[in-house]
């Protein structure tokens, strides 16, 4: 949900939340919020540009857009770069799970497919010693062994 943070109240209601300092004697609004917004971005980046930005994400210009994807590619190449990876590695694995599951699952539906028509089970009262060689799979004849 965006948030506006337009004042000086506002950036300090934010710096209680997230256990930021108390503005400094003499320190500009303009360098307080961007001290703020620089000790948020580790934890919520978006809303670390809504401090910086004054306004909620919904309202940003393309120009705060910009800056936004600039300052994230920057933080991405500098501090945390580790992280950064890390998290995309995690990410691939969890990928590369879902897709193995999803391809153990499509076989399995297969085999219940193939399963249905009947073709591999046997019927135990029937003989199957006709069917040898027709098939590579080996199946034993319920009746004569």
């Amino acid at each position: 949900m965006p948030m506006d943070f337009p004042d000086l109240k506002s950036l300090q209601m934010a710096a209680r939340v997230h256990k930021f300092r108390e503005i400094n004697e003499g320190e500009s609004e303009d360098d307080y919020r961007n001290a703020l917004a620089d000790h948020v971005a580790p934890k919520d980046f978006i809303e670390s540009q809504e401090i910086r930005n004054k306004v909620g994400w919904d309202q940003w210009s393309d120009d705060q857009n910009k800056d936004m994807l600039r300052r994230s590619v920057e933080n991405s190449m500098t501090s945390g770069t580790d992280e950064y990876f890390k998290g995309i590695k995690e990410i691939n694995e969890r990928l590369d799970k879902i897709i193995e599951l999803l391809e153990f699952r499509g076989s399995i539906e297969q085999v219940r497919l193939e399963l249905q028509k009947g073709e591999y089970i046997p019927n135990p009262l029937e003989c199957t010693c006709h069917k040898k060689g027709q098939t590579s799979a080996v199946e034993v004849c319920p009746i004569h062994g």
